[in-house]
């Protein structure tokens, strides 16, 4: 069955980004001090975040509004938006960044909740639970006046969600809490908006060029292909400045847990040679260098 614009756009973008936090997590889940992006637990309640806040606000957007009118969607929606989100630059992306910034950097701190309802509390463990939770948050809050023929708003005339990023970010502390992964910091809202810059077959790239240095330069089943030391160093360098910030460090991290030879001291020195001091390299890889300091077991 053929789906509306709306739905075919979720269903893209839940797929495209849900794939690539997949790709960038670690083999072994209970691996320590994992970043939410690549915490297997996060996946569970990141398809409801979408669904109930990013996507309401992508929706309500005027370039989005207008996009919906200029194809037939039901016909050949599929290839259309494939053909929009290879462009570097398009009105999806430019949604996305805008409702991750919503739901993430702005906010009002004195608003005050809406008054609790009667009867008996409901419980927020579990999917359920959660998604009683963002519907709260997500739910009956309407458009501020102020941002009514902004382009860069929801239409006007439109009622849109407004999120609050307190009951938001508490809701996903309390998840990362449960289930033990590190939630997402202030600043990490450029992570979120760098999912959907990058296709899930850059990152197989990546991993797979990865593996193979790692093997040539360590273990390699022909003496005479074996690479150069720092080999792999140089390999992880290049992705680290060929993809975007936040997801070029959660390879390397993915990298740090799964490749023998990427122990503790090699973690150091990579932070060390990846900037001018260690503690500007420690600086820029935050999540890296807090799973660095976990690791115990040392090959060499």
């Amino acid at each position: 069955m053929a789906m509306g614009f709306v739905d075919l756009l979720q269903d893209n973008l839940e797929r495209r980004t849900s794939r690539v936090m997949a790709l960038l997590a670690p083999e072994d889940p209970a691996t320590p001090a994992l970043p939410f992006a690549v915490a297997p637990a996060f996946l569970d309640i990141y398809g409801q975040v979408l669904r109930l806040g990013t996507i309401p606000l992508i929706a309500s957007r005027r370039q989005i509004q207008l996009l919906e009118k200029q194809y037939d969607w039901e016909a050949e929606g599929q290839r259309h938006l494939v053909e929009i989100l290879r462009q570097r630059s398009n009105p999806i992306f430019d949604a996305w960044d805008a409702a991750w910034d919503n739901l993430w950097a702005n906010y009002d701190p004195n608003r005050q909740p809406p008054p609790p309802k009667r009867g008996r509390p409901e419980k927020s463990d579990g999917k359920g639970g959660l998604a009683r939770a963002v519907t709260g948050l997500f739910g009956n809050h309407k458009t501020r006046p102020d941002t009514q023929g902004d382009s860069d708003s929801p239409a006007a005339g439109t009622t849109g969600p407004r999120p609050v990023l307190a009951g938001l970010r508490a809701m996903i502390q309390e998840h990362a809490r449960q289930h033990g992964y590190v939630p997402p910091r202030e600043d990490d809202v450029s992570l979120l908006k760098e999912l959907v810059r990058v296709h899930p077959k850059t990152i197989e790239e990546a991993w797979r060029e990865l593996i193979q240095v790692h093997a040539q330069e360590f273990r390699p089943t022909d003496p005479t292909e074996k690479l150069r030391r720092g080999s792999l160093r140089e390999a992880m360098l290049k992705w680290q400045y060929s993809l975007p910030t936040r997801l070029s460090e959660l390879l390397i991290l993915k990298a740090a847990a799964d490749l023998e030879y990427c122990d503790a001291e090699f973690v150091r020195q990579y932070i060390r040679q990846s900037a001018r001091t260690q503690e500007e390299g420690e600086r820029a890889l935050p999540y890296l260098t807090a799973y660095g300091k976990t690791m115990k077991r040392v090959i060499r």
